[in-house]
């Protein structure tokens, strides 16, 4: 073969090569940017979501304890020594009194040992000395703080909460105000406005003597009304019941009396 066809077939070969490269260079490379496009678009999506759920957690309300993850409202005070507390802690011993009474529901006065003739202090002619032994003011003495040891039991209906005493007895050196929490009863200085009171209704010149006297309380029950979470009381109402029975001297006679109260005091 001549170098001149040698020649011409190298070219043909390198045009060939050139068209081959050619035809592998024109074909499209797959595009893969919108898929990338696409799934940075979900992630930017889901970060972007996660801070608003974030937010829209809601907070708890006025009233309400975060527990947790959840939310609850405080629950009204139950047990006696929860319900004691809420009194003594929202100020119960703070209250005005805005009125109390000393009424009787049935009362008698004999001389010596015949109690078969008495005095019958309800009966109509006896309304003079019926108003010495009663009492209304607009005001008395304040409410103790209560304590386990005076509270029988406790009861709660709504925001009202009901407190029932012990029953208890006092001669006349230690009766006094609050004892037990019993308020506005027949105390020694009221035990002897009734003595001055008799007195005065007999017209007797001289003094008339307390021998003895005995005092029992019963039924005594103090109903406080509170507000919705149980921080501040509203009004308080005490109810009770009084037993007295006392002997007195006068020259050489023995006076003696039986005498019933019921007992009522509010407080705001």
């Amino acid at each position: 073969m001549s170098k001149r066809m040698m020649k011409l077939l190298a070219l043909g070969l390198s045009a060939m090569l050139v068209f081959s490269l050619a035809a592998c260079g024109g074909e499209e490379t797959p595009d893969t940017s919108s898929g990338s496009e696409s799934v940075s678009d979900t992630v930017a999506a889901s970060e972007s979501a996660a801070p608003a759920a974030e937010s829209e957690t809601a907070e708890p309300t006025s009233g309400e304890v975060e527990s947790g993850n959840s939310t609850q409202t405080p629950s009204a005070p139950q047990s006696k020594e929860e319900l004691i507390a809420a009194f003594n802690n929202a100020g119960g011993s703070r209250l005005s009194c805005t009125s109390s009474s000393q009424k009787i529901t049935s009362g008698k006065l004999w001389m010596g040992d015949n109690s078969d003739e008495y005095i019958d202090l309800l009966a109509p002619d006896q309304t003079t000395l019926l108003a010495k032994f009663e009492k209304t003011a607009s005001s008395g003495v304040q409410l103790p703080a209560l304590s386990a040891g005076n509270v029988a039991s406790a009861s709660v209906s709504g925001t009202t909460v009901t407190f029932t005493f012990n029953s208890t007895t006092a001669d006349h050196d230690s009766v006094a105000q609050g004892m037990a929490g019993y308020v506005n009863i027949i105390d020694q200085s009221r035990t002897e406005e009734l003595v001055a009171g008799v007195k005065e209704y007999a017209g007797v010149p001289g003094s008339v003597k307390i021998s003895s006297v005995s005092h029992s309380l019963s039924d005594g029950k103090l109903i406080v009304e509170f507000n919705s979470d149980f921080t501040q009381i509203t009004s308080v109402k005490f109810t009770a019941r009084q037993h007295v029975q006392a002997q007195m001297r006068y020259l050489i006679m023995t006076i003696n009396a039986d005498l019933n109260y019921d007992l009522t005091s509010e407080y705001k």
